[in-house]
């Protein structure tokens, strides 16, 4: 056996042998942080749509997030448990029409998780939709948000102006 004694307290360790190797180190990568940096309109309402506003990054580790399409692609070699983030700002623009707001997580076009406010019976301008997950994922999964805005008139837009990084979408991997 190998054991480690704190000579100022009566505290030891005991390991089995000398072969165990602590401090494995943590990489949270791949990581990716990108924001909404316009808005986004024509989108049908009441139905979810893809958030493609999410134009500018500020982290992408792996070079694995593409600001044109909006989505995250997990790279060979990256495969594991991630935790993922998505956030839309869906809204009406000068009137309170907006009854409903949600956001949603889809990898490989399949809708994963999602949270919809419901404003129904008190109408408002803009949501913040926000969702998060944690979610097993494989290499070359590609991961996207979508928002759903509902109105009683008219047709919704998802928001950048007006907000600091509105919407967002982030993640890192947690383990393989």
């Amino acid at each position: 056996t190998f054991a480690i004694t704190d000579p100022t307290a009566d505290r030891t360790i005991t390991f089995p042998d000398a072969s165990i190797t602590l401090g494995a180190a943590y990489s949270p990568t791949p990581m990716w942080f990108a924001y909404a940096n316009s808005d986004q309109t024509g989108v049908t309402d009441a139905t979810w749509t893809k958030v493609t506003n999410l134009g500018a990054e500020a982290i992408d580790s792996d070079s694995a997030y593409d600001t044109g399409t909006q989505t995250f692609t997990v790279p060979v070699g990256g495969a594991g448990n991630y935790y993922i983030f998505g956030s839309c700002v869906p809204g009406s623009g000068a009137t309170s029409t907006m009854q409903a707001g949600g956001a949603a997580i889809y990898v490989g076009g399949v809708k994963q998780v999602d949270f919809v406010m419901d404003l129904s019976d008190n109408p408002g301008f803009k949501i913040a939709a926000h969702v998060s997950a944690i979610l097993a994922l494989s290499d070359g999964d590609a991961v996207t948000i979508y928002g759903y805005g509902d109105m009683t008139a008219g047709s919704p837009a998802f928001y950048s102006s007006g907000f600091t990084k509105g919407g967002r979408f982030f993640g890192w991997r947690l383990s393989a």
